[in-house]
């Protein structure tokens, strides 16, 4: 049984003006092979981009149910 606030696997991304390599990672994560989506979150870690990083994980749309970002 699984409870809503446990996850078998965090992807955590750690960046500072990364906007493009992030967009690019975050397609290849939607593109990963998964049994259950809501088992994983993605987290994101930005240390005051200047480049729209930050906006451009919140207007990602994942596949994945949980998705964070901490700037």
């Amino acid at each position: 049984m699984k409870n809503k606030n446990n996850y078998f696997i965090s992807v955590i991304i750690i960046g500072y003006n990364t906007k493009d390599s992030l967009l690019t990672l975050m397609k290849s994560l939607n593109n990963q092979n998964v049994v259950d989506s809501s088992l994983i979150e993605v987290v994101y870690v930005d240390d005051g981009s200047k480049d729209g990083s930050v906006k451009g994980f919140e207007k990602f749309q994942l596949k994945f149910e949980k998705k964070n970002c901490l700037s």
